[in-house]
């Protein structure tokens, strides 16, 4: 097994602690659970209008004590949203449209230790305004342009054509301005929250009953590049491809709920564990953004009183079972564990010298 820690990547709640209401004052009891545990942490935020100035102190903090050598299991934040679209499992008033001076203000945290934001790719096409004077395509510069970057997802599009158009254009733009490389754009997690042309995950009863039908029934093994459009839809076939040439580094979610493991298998299959970072999505506590959940005791998911599939409770140990049933050896659980995490996490944006021809 991995000599290493295990980083916990998109996660939203440790112990008693609800991510998106952390104050300040529970940063070292956080980091001293972290420790316990020989976890490392990057805590994703959901950020709602009223709680801007609170996660500013919130990264004020963070950055003064980093500085100070405090800290050591927190390797720095992310922000879900608040551009995503509509029916993902966020909770209510995560989805809003921060001003032009907002932005600004959201992207002066990168040098406080904020390492990506989480936007939809589909919501606005590049010459769109996100407010007056300010297009979708100023508000990616503005972001790399802070040191941070972007994770793609929670699309919102109705159109798989006209979403997969959008997120490649908004590659495009990012990679005509920074050197390339797999960690310069990441994703959200990967199958969820996107238009698909397959079934990915078997979460009710009825549903765990037909899924070994369902599975057989859909056109899945193997995947070739030339047909994945047509096999998973073109929104999934495009996230892949961009990660199999290194464009980009998706996050997957081994839970076994969110996607079924066999889809988990032939993704680990696809693109190598090198390109795949594990995420858990997961809290250890009922409530997001201090928004209450409902646990799925079978599944362990975790949804909104509306039903809204939100998180999840299942462990990053019990991920690792789950990747070892799918075949996958220590060295590639060290890699979507830790090694890939950690690469990305460390990793800043390089302009290009020049434009490319």
């Amino acid at each position: 097994m991995c000599a290493h820690q295990t980083v916990l990547f998109h996660t939203h709640g440790l112990g008693p602690f609800d991510f998106s209401a952390l104050d300040e004052n529970s940063l070292p009891a956080l980091n001293r659970i972290a420790a316990s545990r020989n976890v490392l942490l990057c805590p994703t935020i959901y950020l709602t209008a009223d709680r801007v100035a609170a996660f500013e102190n919130l990264l004020g903090s963070y950055h003064r004590r980093k500085e100070s050598g405090e800290l050591e299991n927190i390797l720095g934040f992310a922000v879900e949203g608040p551009v995503l679209g509509p029916d993902g499992g966020t909770p209510q008033g995560t989805i809003w449209r921060p001003s032009k001076p907002q932005w600004h203000r959201i992207t002066g945290w990168c040098s406080l230790g904020l390492k990506y934001i989480v936007i939809a790719p589909d919501i606005l096409s590049l010459g769109d305004e996100v407010d007056r004077g300010f297009s979708f395509a100023d508000l990616l510069s503005l972001i790399y342009a802070s040191s941070g970057r972007v994770a793609l997802g929670h699309f919102g599009e109705r159109s798989p054509e006209v979403s997969a158009q959008r997120f490649e254009e908004v590659l495009a733009y990012i990679e005509s301005g920074y050197e390339p490389s797999q960690y310069l754009i990441l994703t959200d997690h990967l199958f969820n929250d996107m238009p698909r042309a397959f079934q990915h995950a078997f979460r009710t009863p009825g549903e765990r009953a037909r899924r070994a039908n369902e599975l057989a029934a859909q056109p899945m093994e193997p995947w070739q590049t030339s047909t994945l459009s047509t096999q998973l839809g073109p929104v999934p076939a495009a996230m892949l491809l961009a990660a199999r040439a290194r464009r980009l580094t998706p996050a997957l979610n081994f839970d076994g709920g969110h996607v079924d493991l066999e889809i988990c298998r032939l993704t680990v299959e696809f693109l190598g564990a090198d390109r795949i970072i594990a995420i858990t999505d997961h809290t250890e506590t009922l409530t997001l953004a201090e928004e209450p959940l409902v646990r799925d005791e079978y599944t362990r998911l975790l949804y909104r009183s509306d039903g809204v599939l939100a998180a999840s409770s299942v462990t990053h140990e019990e991920q690792q079972r789950n990747m070892r049933l799918i075949g996958m050896t220590p060295d590639a659980i060290c890699l979507v564990q830790y090694e890939t995490p950690i690469a990305a996490l460390r990793f800043k944006p390089r302009r290009r010298l020049s434009m490319p021809a």
